[in-house]
């Protein structure tokens, strides 16, 4: 491969918590009573191929907020599911989706924090003075940055939204931001 190319693998949603339709038997469930099984075992080498390995995390990875309840567990992950995302070999995730703040500001930072500690790029983050803060990574000497937005209406946190809302104004201002800072 030319070292001015770069190879990007990118997946959809990917969630490890129980869905409202499965619950007490989907992948959280399933994740529980198997700790030592490999979720993305026949992907990876797959994924692994890629310069940047992209994916939508679904589910806070956090027992913060957490009861012995039916929607306390809903599309949530636990904290120990980040090394399927690590062994998968992603680097890089978009947290912005109307998931992520199901279960509170707290179990979003918490989130973001075990993401960034375990050294993945998120996307879609609503902070420092951006709707959606730049993403940037180096591969081959070529600068990429990544911007994510959510596009579904917030249905589940009735504070402000801490991820990046897909309004087209403000995707435009974010473009147009984040082109002063590119390199040529």
């Amino acid at each position: 491969m030319n070292s001015n190319n770069i190879k990007l693998i990118a997946v959809g949603d990917i969630s490890f918590g129980d869905h409202f339709v499965c619950m007490s038997f989907g992948i959280n469930s399933f994740l529980q009573k198997n700790p030592t099984i490999n979720i993305f075992e026949k992907v990876k080498n797959i994924i692994k191929d890629g310069d940047i390995k992209f994916c939508n995390l679904e589910t806070v990875l956090s027992n913060s907020n957490s009861k012995e309840s039916f929607k306390a567990n809903e599309m949530r992950g636990s904290s120990e599911s980040i090394k399927h995302l690590i062994d998968g070999g992603f680097n890089v995730v978009n947290i912005a989706n109307n998931h992520m703040l199901q279960h509170g500001e707290k179990a979003f930072f918490e989130t973001i924090d075990l993401l960034k500690r375990n050294n993945l790029k998120v996307v879609g983050l609503s902070n420092n003075g951006y709707n959606c803060e730049p993403c940037i990574l180096e591969i081959n000497g070529i600068e990429i940055i990544f911007l994510g937005y959510s596009f579904e209406k917030e249905r589940y946190w009735e504070g402000k939204t801490l991820y990046a809302k897909g309004i087209e104004e403000i995707v435009l201002e974010d473009c147009y931001d984040v082109a002063s800072i590119i390199k040529y």
